[in-house]
């Protein structure tokens, strides 16, 4: 079949099928994402027993910064990780007849919760319970009462102690480690949109970009 394909009784362009495909913008800071033994190494590095069990949940869960820092005992459950997100969103301005924008005099705010379970290996649940019990902590006291600001200190200095300095480390680069390592297991979109906690797929879709540059580096250490 030509560029054209025949669907039914009609003759459809082959282009039409992709229509509905919003087209994924090229993020570059998602290529700096951390290797497997990249993320061991730093954990590794770490003094504290917080600090480990920090850098851990980031590398195991996928999570981001805000969620991670929010974390309490109480969030922990059978299934997992319990992360919270608060969402806000801004309704500025609004569109006149003629097209135009314009500032609402009253801005309308909106604040959405939103829970997601994030299933954990039982070597970091028990490592959770641990700490929790040690420090220790009540159901309502955060595991890490520290600003993002500070995480960037710790993982500064890691990333110095483990002689990683030909990239920019932040703890984002968690995140982008978790969800390529987890296609690079097998994991499906969907199920890796759910845990990220993403609204649109597309979002998700742009992990598959990573992966393709991982196959491409591992046929180049191959030996014929």
């Amino acid at each position: 079949m030509d560029e054209n394909e025949l669907i039914g009784s009609e003759l459809i362009p082959y282009e039409a099928e992709f229509k509905d495909i919003q087209v994924i913008t090229e993020n570059k800071e998602i290529y700096n994402y951390l290797r497997p033994h990249e993320a061991k190494m730093l954990i590794e590095a770490t003094g504290t027993p917080r600090d480990h069990l920090l850098f851990n949940i980031f590398w195991q869960s996928g999570g981001r910064i805000s969620e991670i820092l929010s974390l309490r005992p109480m969030d922990i459950t059978d299934a997992g990780i319990q992360m919270v997100t608060l969402k806000q969103r801004k309704n500025l301005k609004r569109r006149k007849p003629s097209g135009t924008w314009v500032d609402r005099p009253e801005p309308v705010v909106t604040k959405k919760t939103v829970r997601r379970n994030i299933p954990i290996k039982p070597e970091l649940s028990t490592e959770v319970m641990t700490y929790a019990y040690k420090a220790p902590l009540q159901p309502g006291e955060r595991f890490f009462p520290i600003t993002p600001r500070r995480v960037q200190q710790i993982l500064d200095g890691l990333g110095k102690k483990c002689n990683i300095t030909y990239k920019k480390l932040h703890p984002h680069l968690f995140r982008h480690g978790f969800a390529v390592n987890f296609i690079n297991h097998g994991g499906s979109l969907d199920r890796l949109k759910k845990i990220l906690g993403h609204n649109h797929i597309q979002t998700t879709m742009m992990y598959l970009q990573l992966t393709d540059s991982d196959l491409k580096r591992d046929i180049d250490r191959m030996v014929f």
